[in-house]
């Protein structure tokens, strides 16, 4: 008899993983492969983990395994290599993870030798692109290789985009059918589909060897899990596991910059500020964009808003009464100016806008802030040189000739973000949207407040502003300076919160609470933990004063997601 640990198929808790059993043989399984279970009082498919030494001493005897359904290795050594790590740092079971990434049927007919690949790269390595096509052609000499490459997007939009631009390759994200997921889960384990596009779904796939993963758009906030346990982040996922890979990027995070240091590219476009709010200013339109546009009016013009909808707030000139969410609270944005509804972008509720402010009862409502509905009312144009996009539509930049004249409407909005990450936030749009831009293309950012450091940093060209945010981290002990962990509580009361809170301070550590807006109607209470170098972040100290219904966010680069 030999005993194995199997993982059962089943969601299972954190603290239960896997199960020993004997094998009725005398030559062991293959590692991967797939048995039938006795479980409680039925029978569970498992996946054989490891094969133990010798047959340890139990309470209970052992029981031997009931079938065998794969003979062949069906979770290959990557695929165990990234679930483990993934396990260890999140705290989610291995059955939680076999159960979501196994087939509804098992494969048949796998050859049992997999093709193997030396990987001879750094750890990790990082591309600073200047332009988009630049880093489109570094994945490309990896795809047309001969090895297995992963390409990770972080949203389902961008890797339906790659997967376009590179037909070769076959997409996979959380919208693939259960069909289709069966064919590329057995195509890759067969060695037949050697590249894939998706979402960080596709990390969990059985590679019959190491793949070379490149981690595109590395700076995007989409590769942070907010909505549901684990909140993980793909990008630091990779970095704690010690997986080879290799980063792309149009703007570093300000902790990748400080990691890795990569080279500044160099973009041919020109850079301007524009001042908004003068004397005699028209508004939204600052002098140097009209200047510019009269000097060469037969350049396309593509003006940059920062939302869709028609305002940001609706506002009682007379008593400054804002209009929010009658459902979760929240200021509500004003979708539409004629049709007088609006839908909440928090919670997605559909409600009529007030005629009458409720508090003074006057109708004489003002719109604050711009969007593309409003900019089409007060400017339209039938001419063709006008294109109107959000911050967020940036892909659509290389469809247009240049050299054209991108204007930001309001940059001003690029900060208005209530985190300490405002500035790095709307330095890593602008790169992104540079990166799209043609050689000989103007880009004008347009501010109220053209004194304002970050953008003197920004038209000088310089990433100086690196290090002027590295300084103010440090100084407030913020990430990446110092590690930030979020405690994230269920509907508990006041005294099990100050209870927690009181045993955290009694390791050494300082605690803050925060209370975020979620997409839930109800606020979301968080706990802020950070430690120094006497009081480190510790997640078995950590984990032992809280309630085992809380859970734990350990990749906190910023506390609103």
């Amino acid at each position: 008899m030999i005993a194995i640990d199997i993982i059962p198929v089943r969601r299972l808790p954190g603290d239960r993983d896997t199960f020993t059993y004997l094998w009725p043989g005398e030559k062991a399984p293959t590692l991967g492969s797939v048995v039938r279970i006795p479980f409680a009082r039925s029978h569970l498919d498992g996946v054989v983990w490891r094969i133990l030494p010798t047959v340890p001493k139990t309470e209970y005897p052992l029981r031997p395994i009931v079938g065998v359904q794969c003979t062949f290795t069906v979770f290959t050594d990557w695929q165990r290599q990234v679930m483990t790590a993934f396990s260890e740092r999140y705290d989610v079971s291995l059955s939680s993870l076999v159960y979501q990434y196994a087939p509804d049927i098992w494969p048949k007919d796998i050859p049992t030798s997999f093709p193997s690949s030396i990987n001879t790269r750094p750890n990790i390595e990082i591309i600073w692109y200047g332009h988009r096509q630049d880093a489109e052609t570094t994945m490309k000499k990896y795809i047309d290789g001969h090895g297995l490459t992963c390409i990770i997007e972080p949203t389902v939009e961008e890797a339906e985009i790659m997967a376009k631009v590179f037909p070769g390759a076959v997409a996979y994200d959380g919208q693939t059918s259960p069909a289709e997921y069966r064919r590329i889960f057995q195509g890759v384990l067969s060695g037949t589909i050697k590249n894939i596009i998706g979402t960080p779904l596709a990390l969990f796939l059985p590679f019959p060897s190491e793949p070379t993963i490149i981690l595109d758009q590395e700076e995007h906030p989409q590769y942070k899990r907010t909505e549901r346990q684990p909140y993980a982040h793909a990008g630091r996922f990779l970095d704690g596991a010690k997986i080879p890979h290799i980063k792309l990027t149009a703007a570093p995070s300000v902790r990748t910059k400080f990691a890795l240091n990569p080279s500044t590219p160099t973009r041919h476009i020109e850079r301007h500020i524009g001042t908004l709010g003068g004397p005699g200013v028209e508004p939204w339109h600052s002098p140097e964009v009209d200047q510019a546009i009269s000097a060469q009016p037969e350049l396309p013009r593509v003006w940059i808003l920062p939302r869709r909808g028609y305002a940001s707030i609706l506002v009682c000139r007379s008593c400054g009464h804002e209009v929010s969410c009658k459902s979760c609270g929240r200021k509500i944005r004003i979708m539409r100016h004629d049709a007088r509804h609006s839908r909440c972008t928090a919670c997605q509720t559909l409600q009529p806008l007030p005629t009458a402010c409720p508090t003074c009862r006057a109708v004489n409502w003002r719109y604050i802030g711009i969007g593309i509905e409003q900019w089409q009312k007060r400017w339209p144009s039938d001419n063709g040189h006008d294109h109107i996009l959000t911050i967020h539509d940036t892909n659509i930049l290389r469809t247009i000739p240049g050299p054209k004249i991108v204007t930001i409407v309001s940059a001003d909005t690029l900060l208005a973000w209530p985190d300490f990450t405002a500035a790095e936030r709307a330095m890593i749009m602008i790169g992104r949207l540079e990166s799209m831009l043609s050689d000989g293309d103007q880009l004008f950012l347009q501010t109220f407040e053209p004194q304002i450091r970050l953008w003197e940093r920004w038209l000088n060209g310089s990433s100086a502003w690196f290090e002027d945010e590295r300084t103010q981290r440090q100084t407030y002990h913020f990430p990446p300076e110092t590690e930030h962990w979020l405690l994230i509580p269920p509907n508990e009361d006041q005294t099990i919160r100050r209870s927690v809170e009181t045993k955290l301070r009694d390791l050494g550590l300082a605690v803050t609470e925060l209370t975020l807006s979620g997409r839930s109607k109800k606020p979301l209470p968080r706990l802020l933990i950070h430690g120094d170098t006497t009081h480190p972040l510790d997640r078995a100290k950590i984990k032992s004063v809280l309630p085992p219904s809380w859970r734990v966010d350990i990749d906190v680069d910023a506390w609103v997601p």
